[in-house]
């Protein structure tokens, strides 16, 4: 479970249709925790939206894998000479 701040105001609303079994099954589940269905299902939601936006914001790799990684970026690059070629030449006219 990841935490949140307890004070912030609820001002915001969901509305749910679920299936009579899904309805049971959550309120049976919230009732073994000792939480209302609401309470139960903003946990729930939130853990699990937490966890999709970790999947997409952060990389997990192991040692090894970050050591090989910092110590490509610590490299000093490779003498590219299109790339210089292409850097050395004016720019094109823009007509805006």
């Amino acid at each position: 479970m990841v935490d949140r701040p307890e004070r912030e105001t609820k001002s915001e609303r969901l509305n749910l249709r679920v299936t009579p079994s899904d309805a049971h099954l959550i309120s049976r589940a919230a009732s073994e925790l000792d939480m209302t269905v609401s309470e139960f299902v903003v946990s729930s939601a939130h853990d699990r939206a937490v966890d999709v936006m970790a999947d997409r914001t952060r990389i997990v790799v192991s040692e090894e894998e970050y050591d090989r990684f910092v110590e490509s970026l610590e490299r000093p690059p490779r003498w590219n000479p299109r790339l210089a070629a292409l850097m050395a030449m004016d720019p094109p006219e823009l007509d805006l």
